[in-house]
């Protein structure tokens, strides 16, 4: 292996990175769920949309995965729909 694809392969499976994706996803759902201004919904749930899109994308296309867990990962949809009924709700009561 050479050395860059050697930097490549560590940083994509750092586990530091699992780490702090997790932790950033959590702190966005907090606090979007927890916020009652706009603003702040829409600059936190946007970030974790996209963070939890990304999410399913990757888990998808896995290959280490077996059948069974990606038919479950399905159910990703379920917050990503209450997430953005609440945007939607948040960018048209705008104040």
């Amino acid at each position: 292996m050479t050395p860059t694809e050697l930097r490549r392969a560590r940083w994509n499976n750092s586990s530091h990175l699992l780490y702090g994706a997790i932790i950033a996803e959590l702190v966005l759902f907090i606090i979007f769920f927890l916020s009652t201004q706009s603003w702040l919904l829409v600059c936190s749930g946007a970030p974790l949309l996209l963070g939890l899109v990304v999410c399913l994308v990757v888990l998808q296309r896995s290959a280490q995965l077996a059948p069974k867990m990606k038919r479950n990962v399905w159910l990703m949809l379920l917050p990503m729909a209450a997430i953005v009924f609440r945007l939607m709700e948040a960018i048209l009561n705008w104040r």
